[in-house]
């Protein structure tokens, strides 16, 4: 089965989401920011990523840029609720889909479904 990794600063809604994936057969692994993120990713190879990953207004790169600059193959899917300019500008729109908050989680699931098949379809 898929490794998802979810990336979640929130500890509760971090839990609730793995809980949800796990039950729904994928193996999950989980990190509280994207610094961590990014290890967890590079030693695991996860084949999804899910979370919260957009610019916190800081004005620092968001870290869906930042994980797709290391990993250009890396698919995910942000809560952020928008599409960030960085994304249409990299042409990065294949590999990267948008949940918008709040989602039930059969939304989650369906679109986790997606980008996992569409990983294997294009692997093929």
């Amino acid at each position: 089965m898929a490794l998802i990794m979810v990336i979640e600063e929130d500890e509760l809604i971090r839990s609730i989401l793995c809980e949800v994936i796990a039950k729904s057969g994928y193996d999950v692994i989980e990190a509280p920011d994207c610094e961590l993120g990014e290890r967890l990713f590079h030693q695991n190879h996860a084949d999804l990523v899910i979370g919260h990953l957009c610019d916190s207004g800081s004005g620092s790169p968001d870290g869906i840029t930042l994980l797709k600059e290391k990993f250009p193959d890396a698919r995910i899917i942000t809560m952020a609720g928008r599409k960030t300019d960085s994304m249409e500008s990299a042409g990065l729109m294949s590999t990267i889909r948008t949940l918008t908050r709040p989602f039930k989680p059969q939304e989650m699931m369906r679109l986790i479904r997606e980008m996992v098949l569409a990983q294997k379809v294009s692997a093929e």
